[in-house]
């Protein structure tokens, strides 16, 4: 066999596993944690703000107000609202390929349950944000946030609890949902 073949067949191969090798980190390849650990073996979701690591180190989102799980859920509305919040961030968390978590110099390293605060952001995107755009979060104002709708919101018709919603504080509490 002649070098320029042996030469050609090398260059073919080479370019071969190339593809391969760009297909697998495409399509196969293990979502990567800031430290090159999988993030699908690194996190688990707790609730809509807050993960566990592998090593069992909590991380609080920091900025945001996620509705609580039972039991200290106040109303069903926000029991809904915390099962909702914590799918879509295991959603978030098990299809990224790329987990980070970041501190901001400007807060505590630690809240006062010990849970690490951090902007958490997948595949570049802020979780935090995503979460409050979508209406499963609020931002963090200091203290926890309304989730339950007052007895005296009107149920039945959908133009009275509109003109309701407007002119109260409860207007991105009570929100009427449509399937």
């Amino acid at each position: 066999m002649s070098i320029a073949k042996l030469g050609s067949f090398v260059v073919v191969g080479l370019i071969a596993a190339a593809a391969l090798l760009e297909v697998f980190h495409v399509n196969g390849s293990a979502p990567t944690a800031v430290d090159g650990v999988p993030a699908r073996a690194s996190f688990q979701v707790i609730d809509g703000d807050t993960l566990r690591t592998a090593e069992g180190e909590r991380i609080r989102l920091i900025g945001i107000d996620a509705p609580e799980l039972p039991p200290r859920a106040r109303c069903a509305r926000e029991t809904e609202l915390a099962l909702a919040a914590k799918d879509r961030l295991t959603d978030l968390v098990e299809g990224a390929t790329h987990i980070a978590t970041t501190p901001r110099p400007d807060e505590p390293d630690r809240d006062r349950y010990d849970r690490l605060l951090r902007d958490v952001s997948v595949d570049g995107v802020d979780v935090g944000e995503i979460l409050v755009s979508e209406g499963l979060a609020k931002v963090w104002r200091g203290r926890k946030s309304a989730w339950c709708c007052p007895s005296s919101a009107p149920r039945d018709d959908p133009s009275a609890q509109q003109a309701w919603l407007h002119r109260g504080r409860w207007r991105a509490t009570c929100a009427i949902r449509r399937s």
